[in-house]
């Protein structure tokens, strides 16, 4: 699980961006590459990526574990635009970490 701070460095940095590829994984099924989706995270509105001033970043971070703490409880991808309960950042990674150590 990526802290918010290695995700902004790893997203301004040029060689990161030109591997992310790499870590993509196929879903020929529905054509969807990752668990949790951010509905703001579309091409070219620059909240993501080289131009991005990553205004949302605290956000976002909290949205991205809410929404990977319902992957692992449903086992369904999810699509995040917003939270669905009011939970702090350190709650959702208990509850994350909880799921790992099982």
């Amino acid at each position: 699980m990526k802290e918010k701070d290695s995700v902004e460095n790893n997203e301004k940095s040029p060689d990161n961006r030109k591997k992310s590829g790499e870590k993509i994984i196929s879903d020929n099924k529905d054509g969807m590459l990752y668990p949790v989706r951010l509905e703001c995270w579309n091409a070219g509105n620059n909240y993501v990526g080289k131009f991005s001033k990553l205004c949302t970043l605290d956000e976002d971070y909290k949205y991205c574990l809410h929404g990977w703490l319902r992957y692992l409880k449903t086992g369904r991808k999810q699509y995040m635009d917003y939270l669905t309960e009011e939970i702090e950042e350190d709650s959702l990674i208990s509850q994350i970490k909880e799921f790992y150590n099982k």
